[in-house]
């Protein structure tokens, strides 16, 4: 695994910190990608009336 890619739109400030402790556990040299973007609305269309 060269990199670790997490996406804050659906985690917790302390979820990251977690997965960087975790990552940085396993090995130095693994590269983090934070993709923060941040939350979104997700929506679709319906047939009937919600």
């Amino acid at each position: 695994m060269n990199v670790v890619r997490m996406n804050t739109a659906h985690a917790t400030e302390e979820g990251i910190r977690t997965i960087v402790k975790n990552v940085r556990a396993v090995s130095p040299h693994i590269g983090i990608m934070i993709d923060t973007k941040g939350p979104e609305v997700r929506t679709t269309g319906v047939k009937e009336p919600i």
